[in-house]
């Protein structure tokens, strides 16, 4: 209901984005339970199977779903978002089997985080192969990666930056983008 909500007062430009989880510490800290890889996943296909068949669901439908961790019975028109059939899903992951698989049913997006340019092609080629088995076009999904930008004026602001988060210029400039603003543009 929240996303379809502020999908609403966004005029249609809310995206999903939805994973497994991946910081135990941060579950910890706020006492969300942390379960093992296999339940996270059951997890999040249920999730994203609701959200495919509510938003697909016909006008004055009740969608109905048993997924592995949850049952639902909704009236689809309570949840409907502006955008059709639903917002974007963004899905990332390291690429592995069963993430690939569901991000080739279900997502816009796959995204690749804080890796080396080499992983990521390769994380993103088995989404690609993924797409191709399940019958879509691979270059229907968007590809994307999340890097630590450490931007400034000069190379002492950037180490300034650098060191207010803890990292060194050198290891940003080799996994991450950072550097004056020409640097970042060249990257």
């Amino acid at each position: 209901a929240i996303v379809a909500q502020v999908d609403h007062m966004s005029a249609g430009r809310v995206d999903v984005g939805l994973g497994t989880g991946w910081y135990g510490a941060e579950h910890d800290a706020f006492g969300m339970p942390f379960p093992p890889m296999g339940a996270r996943m059951d997890a999040l296909e249920d999730q994203l199977r609701l959200l495919h068949g509510l938003w697909r669901a016909g006008a004055g439908e009740t969608f109905e779903m048993k997924g592995r961790t949850a049952s639902f019975a909704i009236n689809a028109d309570t949840v409907r978002p502006q955008q059709t059939p639903g917002p974007p899903i963004v899905m990332g992951g390291q690429g592995n089997a069963r993430s690939a698989n569901l991000a080739a049913q279900f997502a816009s997006e796959y995204n690749s985080a804080f890796a080396p340019t080499s992983h990521v092609q390769t994380v993103h080629d088995k989404v690609r192969a993924a797409c191709e088995t399940a019958g879509r076009d691979p270059s229907s999904m968007v590809y994307s990666v999340g890097l630590t930008a450490c931007i400034g004026a000069d190379d002492a602001e950037v180490e300034r930056r650098a060191q207010v988060i803890g990292r060194s210029v050198d290891e940003l400039k080799k996994h991450g983008i950072a550097g004056t603003p020409d640097e970042a543009l060249e990257k």
